[in-house]
């Protein structure tokens, strides 16, 4: 972490999935903020902290399996 990042508040990262096609986009807020994804066939399936799923997911909170299928599809 560098001298200019210390002055910055400390923000939870969230991630933006988006899924077309059976492949799958994770977009930081700056990343996402002005792409024309929808119009392109992505669909917004999920926005997560990374920090927390990575904890669920690797202390058995969920099924890694059905954290996956909830990004990488969209619910009806």
């Amino acid at each position: 972490m560098g001298k200019e990042d210390a002055n910055q508040p400390m923000i939870p990262q969230f991630l933006f999935i988006y899924a077309k096609e059976g492949k799958i986009l994770c977009l930081t807020v700056d990343e996402a903020h002005g792409e024309k994804l929808t119009s392109e066939g992505w669909a917004h399936t999920a926005t997560i902290n990374p920090a927390t799923w990575i904890e669920a997911m690797a202390n058995g909170d969920q099924d890694p399996s059905d954290m996956l299928d909830e990004i990488q599809f969209k619910k009806p």
